[in-house]
């Protein structure tokens, strides 16, 4: 038992399936689920477990100690990972989700305090029905800098999250120390199309995103077996939030180019 209700199953492929059933008290809404991949070397998959609410719970392990939680801005709800020391750096995830906190995070980490949101709708907190664009997002996460009075933060953005980054910089740039952008959207190429999401498999989509799975870190850990039902259900759940913040124009904001050329001084 992992946590009251909560339970763990580890199948013979190597995948694990966790059950969850409310207690009858209505004491725990929810919980907060991650998995910390093995490193090279380690054999552990090690489960990370919060109850939803209010109150941060901290996990130590012989890596990061990490921080989960959930914040409220505005009265809209996001999972928050917290992890390291050292300044402050953002970090957006994908159209499909957050993958778990990896080496690289560890590594980041070491002379950085992380911080990991997982956009509302694409975890284990519910949408929010008044985020229906990207900008939006990235007016609800600007708030959330604010509100944390954390200074100028770096940010690394991934795909979608690295959409969310930039229209964070062409609207107030000042609120970043330094932007790291990683194969993001949010701009119409000059040749060719944006590939699309959902006409597509998960799968399928995953191995046209990375150009040589075999020379990158964790691949194989994390897509390498055949997909379990939870994990293609957490894949389908963030396509369609990503098709109802990104469907129309597919992927890209046609005012984003101009707004960037706003943007003055900031490291990339």
């Amino acid at each position: 038992m992992l946590a009251p209700g909560l339970t763990a199953t580890l199948n013979s492929d190597g995948s694990i399936i966790l059950t969850w059933s409310a207690p009858d008290d209505g004491s725990v809404t929810g919980y907060h689920v991650l998995l910390r991949r093995p490193k090279e070397g380690e054999e552990t998959l090690i489960i990370y477990v919060s109850e939803m609410g209010n109150t941060a719970t901290t996990y130590t392990d012989t890596g990061t100690d990490l921080n989960a939680s959930t914040i409220h801005v505005g009265g809209t709800g996001v999972a928050l990972l917290r992890g390291g020391s050292g300044r402050p750096v953002l970090v957006l995830h994908e159209e499909l989700g957050h993958p778990g906190w990896l080496s690289w995070h560890d590594d980041l980490a070491q002379d950085h305090s992380l911080l990991v949101p997982v956009h509302p709708g694409f975890g284990p907190l519910p949408r929010a029905d008044w985020i229906s664009s990207v900008r939006d997002l990235a007016g609800f996460y600007s708030r959330m800098l604010r509100e944390m009075a954390l200074g100028p933060v770096g940010v690394i953005g991934f795909s979608l999250g690295g959409w969310i980054a930039a229209e964070m910089a062409a609207a107030n740039s000042g609120q970043f120390r330094r932007m790291v952008l990683v194969a993001p959207t949010g701009l119409r190429p000059g040749e060719g199309e944006i590939m699309d999401l959902f006409v597509v498999t998960a799968r399928a989509y995953l191995d046209a995103s990375v150009h040589d799975a075999s020379a990158t870190p964790e691949f194989a850990s994390l897509y390498g077996r055949e997909e379990t039902p939870e994990q293609f259900e957490a894949w389908e759940d963030a396509r369609a939030e990503s098709a109802r913040l990104a469907w129309k124009p597919y992927m890209h904001n046609p005012s984003l180019p101009s707004l960037l050329q706003g943007v003055q001084g900031l490291p990339t």
